[in-house]
C-alpha cells in the first residue's frame, strides 16, 4: 500500500498480541479466567484453577481442585488473597492464595457469583450468589455464613447470568434486563432493559458482560449491544449515556482503557475495549495468525447454546476499541482482528471466550478454551514497523518523528532512508527532499549523506529549498555541488545562489574557475552569459577583487553597483565614472553622489561632476537639480534655467517662483527662445515690472483674466480689452469679470462699434450690475466706517464738566447766576443761565455778544478751540447748526 491512497490505509493496531500461556501440554480447556495485578487465575473443564505469575509461568503449588467439573466463573477479591469460583457441580469455592484462614466450600448452586472488594478485612466476609434469585452471604457472629435474599426473579426473568459489585451497588443482569441495587437501603434503583428482543435462554447463547468504567459508570455488553449507564445511588437514579449496537459482534468481554493525563476531561476512561465472536461469510485457507489451538470440539447442543454457522462462514475474534459520541453513536479507534490458523468448528460458544484487564497498566487477556492471550498497547517501534509494513512510508516517518524518543529498534534515520529511496524509485524527487528538514533536523552527517544521494541522481538541485546554510553548516563540498549543478543547469537559479549563499560556504576561488570555464562555452546563450557575469562579478567581490568586480559591474549595468559602492567605500575608483553610473540609474546615482558628496566633490564644489556631465544635458539637469534643492550650486543657476528651458520646461515655471539666484535678463532671454515656456517667461516679466508686456506675451484669455485679476490694475484691464478685440468671444468673457474691477463705461467705449460680440446684452447687464453692486458695496463700507468712528469717538471722549461759581453771569439777564435764588441751568457747552430767562427771553442779539461766544467751547484742542454748541444754548444757538464733523 502506498501513502498515495492513505485513506485506504486500514486502522493501525492499537495492540501487540502474544501467547501468554496455553493447554497444549496439558490435555485440558480453559473455561473461565480472572486477572488480577498479582496473578492469573484460570478454571479449567476438569475443575481444575490453576494460578499463573503475570509473565504466564504457571505456579503449581497454588493450583487446586476446586470443583468436580467445569469451572463457570471466577471471581478475586482486590487484595488478591481470595478466589471465589461456581460451577455446575452445585458448588462454591473460596479458596486462599497464600492463606487459608477463610477457606470454605458452599453447597449452593450458582450461575454467577461476587466478592467483596475488601473481603480480607473483618465486617467484609460477603459474597453474591445468582441462579433465580440473588443472595448475600455474609459471615456472621459464630463464623457462619449467613444467606440473605436481595432478589427472587420470576421464572420468565431467567438466570442471572452476571453480576458486578461496586462499592454499595450491584448489577445483575437475567432475561429482563439489568437491574442496579442499592445495599445501603436494600432497594432496586433501576432496570436497564435491553436492547434486543427478549428471548428464552437467550442469555445462554449470549451471556451478558460487565465492566465498571469507574465508581458510577457501568458498562454492559450483551450479545451485539453496549450499554453504559451513570448510577447516581443518592439521588436514585440510574442514566443511560451511551447505548448503541455492533452489527455482527457477539460481545465476549467488555473493559475500558484510561483517558490520557493530558485529555482536559472529567471521566477516567476514555474508550470502550471490547473482545468480540464475529460470524462472517467466507473461509481463508490461512489468516493472520495472533494464536494457535487445535479444532473444537462440537457442542452436544449447538442449536441453543452456540452460534450458528454455515459451511461457508467463518469465526473470527476481534478486539475493538470504541469511544461513543453521542447517545447511540461512536467511533471505532481500533479494530484488531485475531484468527486461528486452524480454524473452528461449525459451532462456536460464546461463553467460552473472555476478556479480563488490568487498564490502568493498559494490558488486556483474551481467553479462548486452548489459550490465553496477552494483549499490550503497540510501541512506538510497532507501530513504525507495521508502517513499513503496509508500504506506508509517509505515516511511518511521521510516527517515527512523534515517537522519536521512544524508538528502541529504529529511528526516524532509517525510517527516512527507506521513504526517500522508495519516493527515489518513484521519481518523485520533489516530494522527497520536501521531507529532508523532518529526517535529517539538525544532523549534519544526515544532510552531506542525502546531498551525495541527490547528487549521484544528478537531482542536487531539487534539495536547495531545504539545504541549511547554518545549524548545522554542512561541508564546502555540499554547497558547491548545488552551485555547479545550477551554474551548468540554471544561470538564474546560480546567481540567486551566489546572492544568498554566505560567502563562508564554499571555496570561492574554485567557483570562479568553473564560472569562467562555464562563460566560455559557446552554447551559453546572450542572456545566461549576462547573469553568469553578473554572479561573477559577485565572486570576485566576495574575494576582494574589487577592481574587476567593479568594472564588471559597470559593462553589466546592474545596479548591484550603487549597493557594492556604500558596502566596500570605492568612491575613489569611480570618481571619473559618474556618467556611467549616471547611466545605469540616474536616481540612484545622484542619491550616491548627494549622498557622499564629500567622496566625490570636496572642497571644490559640483563643478566637476557638472563638467563630467557636459555632453549628458539631462543628467546634468538631474544632477544639478539635487543639488540647488539641498541649497548648494546656486552659481549654476542659470545653467539649470537654460537646461530645464531646453528639457523639461514644464519645471522651469516652479522652479523660477522657488529661487532667486538667477539672472532675471538671461532668463527671459532663454525662455523666449522656447515656446513651451511662455508660462515662466509671463512670470518673469511680472518680476520685472514688465505687467503690459507680461499680459501681451499670455496667449491664453482665461490666464490673461487670472493675470489682470491677480495684479488688479485698470491699464492692464485696459490693455486686455484692447488685444480681445480681436476675438468676440475673448470681449465677452472679458465682459463677464471685468465689471467689478474697473469702470463699466471704459469697457464699453473700448469695444469696437462693428464688432459682433456674443450675448452682448446680458454680458453688459451684467457688467452694470456688477458696478452697481460694487458701488453699493463701497458706500455701504463708507457708512459702517463713518458709524464705527463716530461711535467710538463718543464713547472715548468725555465732555468737560460744567460749573458755575460766583462770579458767572446768566448769558440772557446778565446777572449773578448765584445771586438770584432762582433756578439756575448749567449747559453742556459751559455756559449758564437761568431757567426763567432761557423759556421768556431768548433773542438773536445775545449772540453778538463776543466775550460771552469765547466762552462757549470745549477745550479738546487748546490750539483750535473750536466751540461745540448746545441746541439749548441763546448764545451757541444759529438758525442752522454747522456739523462740527464736517
Amino acid at each position: 500500500m502506498n501513502d498515495v491512497d492513505e485513506e485506504d490505509i486500514p486502522l493501525i493496531p492499537r495492540f501487540n498480541y502474544k501467547i501468554l500461556f496455553d493447554l497444549r501440554n496439558i490435555g485440558d480447556k480453559f473455561s473461565c479466567f480472572a486477572v488480577h495485578d498479582k496473578f492469573i487465575a484460570v478454571g479449567c473443564a476438569t475443575g481444575c484453577i490453576r494460578i499463573y505469575d503475570p509473565l504466564g509461568s504457571l505456579r503449581a503449588e497454588f493450583t487446586v481442585k476446586a470443583h468436580s467439573c467445569e469451572v463457570a466463573q471466577i471471581v478475586i477479591d482486590k487484595s488478591g488473597s481470595y478466589v471465589l469460583s461456581c460451577s455446575n457441580d452445585r458448588s462454591v469455592n473460596l479458596h486462599g492464595i497464600g492463606c487459608n484462614k477463610l477457606n470454605e466450600r458452599f453447597n449452593v448452586r450458582a450461575k454467577s457469583i461476587a466478592i467483596s472488594e475488601n473481603f480480607t478485612k473483618r465486617g467484609h466476609h460477603k459474597f453474591l450468589v445468582g441462579l433465580e434469585q440473588l443472595h448475600l452471604y455474609e459471615k456472621g457472629f459464630l463464623m457462619s455464613y449467613n444467606s440473605k435474599c436481595l432478589y427472587s426473579g420470576k421464572p420468565e426473568d431467567g438466570l442471572i447470568y452476571a453480576i458486578s459489585w461496586r462499592g454499595d451497588v450491584i448489577a445483575f443482569t437475567n432475561e429482563t434486563g439489568t437491574r442496579i441495587f442499592d445495599l445501603k437501603t436494600f432497594t432496586t434503583l433501576a432496570i436497564i432493559q435491553p436492547l434486543h428482543h427478549k428471548v428464552r435462554e437467550f442469555s445462554f447463547r449470549y451471556p451478558p458482560r460487565h465492566s465498571w468504567l469507574n465508581d458510577s459508570v457501568l458498562s454492559i455488553g450483551w450479545a451485539s449491544s453496549v450499554v453504559v449507564a451513570r448510577i447516581k445511588p443518592e439521588e436514585k437514579k440510574v442514566e443511560v449515556i451511551h447505548r448503541f449496537q455492533l452489527g455482527k459482534v457477539n460481545v465476549a468481554g467488555i473493559s475500558y482503557t484510561v483517558a490520557d493525563e493530558r485529555e482536559q476531561s472529567d471521566q477516567l476512561w476514555r474508550e470502550i475495549a471490547i473482545f468480540g465472536v464475529k460470524v462472517v461469510e467466507g473461509r481463508k485457507e490461512d489468516g493472520s495468525i495472533s494464536t494457535q489451538s487445535q479444532a473444537s470440539t462440537p457442542s452436544i447442543a449447538p442449536s441453543i447454546a452456540a452460534l450458528p454457522v454455515n459451511p461457508d462462514q467463518e469465526i473470527r475474534k476481534q478486539l475493538m476499541l470504541v469511544e461513543p459520541m453521542k447517545l447511540d453513536e461512536y467511533f471505532i479507534a481500533a479494530e484488531d482482528e485475531i484468527t486461528f490458523k486452524n480454524g473452528e468448528a461449525p459451532n462456536a460458544f460464546l461463553h467460552k471466550y473472555h476478556m479480563d484487564a488490568l487498564p490502568g497498566d493498559s494490558v488486556y487477556y483474551l481467553m479462548s478454551p486452548e489459550a490465553v492471550i496477552e494483549a499490550r498497547p503497540c510501541s512506538a517501534d510497532n507501530n513504525v514497523q507495521w508502517y513499513l509494513k503496509n508500504n506506508c512510508y509517509v505515516a511511518a516517518l511521521r510516527c517515527a518523528i512523534q515517537h522519536r524518543e521512544e524508538l528502541f529498534e529504529t529511528s526516524v534515520s532509517e525510517v527516512g532512508r527507506q521513504l526517500i529511496a522508495q519516493l527515489m524509485h518513484q521519481k518523485q524527487f520533489d516530494t522527497a527532499a520536501s521531507y529532508l528538514p523532518e529526517i535529517c533536523e539538525r544532523h549534519k552527517d544526515e544532510w552531506e549523506y542525502y546531498v551525495s544521494v541527490f547528487e549521484n541522481e544528478k537531482r542536487v538541485l531539487q534539495i536547495v529549498p531545504y539545504l541549511p546554510l547554518q545549524q548545522p553548516q554542512l561541508e564546502p563540498e555540499c554547497y558547491e555541488y548545488v552551485l555547479i549543478s545550477a551554474l551548468n543547469s540554471k544561470a538564474e537559479l546560480f546567481l540567486k545562489l551566489i546572492e544568498i549563499y554566505p560567502s563562508d560556504l564554499y571555496r570561492i576561488g574554485s567557483i570562479i574557475v568553473k564560472t569562467l570555464e562555464r562563460v566560455d562555452v559557446k552554447s551559453v546563450s546572450k542572456s545566461d552569459r549576462r547573469l553568469l557575469f553578473l554572479a561573477l562579478a559577485r565572486l570576485y567581490a566576495y574575494s576582494r577583487e574589487f577592481d574587476k568586480a567593479l568594472n564588471m559591474f559597470l559593462q553589466m549595468k546592474d545596479t548591484t553597483i550603487f549597493q557594492f559602492i556604500r558596502q566596500h567605500h570605492l568612491f575613489a575608483p569611480v570618481r571619473n565614472k559618474i556618467v556611467q553610473l549616471m547611466e545605469i540609474d540616474d536616481q540612484r546615482a545622484i542619491q550616491l553622489l548627494t549622498q557622499h558628496e564629500d567622496e566625490f566633490i570636496g572642497d571644490s564644489g559640483p563643478g566637476g561632476i557638472i563638467q563630467q556631465l557636459r555632453d549628458k544635458p539631462r543628467l546634468q539637469m538631474e544632477y544639478l537639480s539635487s543639488v540647488m534643492g539641498r541649497g548648494l550650486g546656486f552659481e549654476h543657476a542659470d545653467l539649470l534655467v537654460r537646461l530645464y528651458a531646453e528639457h523639461a520646461p514644464d519645471r522651469l515655471l516652479q522652479f523660477l517662483q522657488q529661487n532667486d539666484a538667477y539672472d532675471l535678463e538671461q532668463a527671459i532671454i532663454e525662455c523666449k527662445k522656447h515656446k513651451q515656456t511662455k508660462s515662466a517667461l509671463v512670470f518673469l516679466l511680472g518680476r520685472t515690472g514688465n505687467k503690459l508686456e507680461a499680459l501681451e506675451a499670455i496667449e491664453n484669455i482665461d490666464v490673461a483674466i487670472d493675470f489682470c485679476t491677480e495684479h488688479a490694475e485698470e491699464e492692464l484691464w485696459l490693455r486686455l480689452i484692447e488685444l480681445a478685440t480681436q476675438r468676440a468671444e475673448d470681449v465677452t468673457k472679458i465682459l463677464s469679470v471685468a465689471g467689478t474691477y474697473i469702470d463699466p463705461l471704459h469697457i464699453i467705449e473700448k469695444i469696437p462699434p462693428k464688432l459682433q460680440v456674443p450675448h452682448l446684452q446680458s454680458s453688459l447687464q451684467k457688467v452694470l450690475q456688477d458696478a452697481k453692486l460694487q458701488l453699493a458695496l463701497i458706500e455701504d463700507c463708507q457708512s459702517a466706517t463713518f458709524n464705527d468712528v463716530f461711535g467710538l469717538f463718543e464713547e472715548f471722549s468725555t465732555p468737560p464738566a460744567a460749573f458755575a461759581d460766583g462770579l458767572d453771569r446768566c448769558c440772557v439777564c446778565r446777572k449773578h447766576v448765584l445771586g438770584n435764588p432762582a433756578e439756575v441751568l448749567l449747559l453742556g457747552c459751559s455756559h449758564s443761565c437761568h431757567t426763567k430767562c432761557l423759556k421768556s427771553n431768548r433773542h438773536p442779539s445775545i449772540y453778538d455778544n463776543d466775550d460771552l461766544r469765547q466762552q462757549s467751547f470745549l477745550a479738546i484742542d487748546e490750539d483750535s478751540p473750536e466751540p461745540l454748541p448746545t441746541a439749548e444754548c441763546p448764545v451757541c444757538w444759529t438758525e442752522e447748526p454747522a456739523n462740527p464733523f464736517a
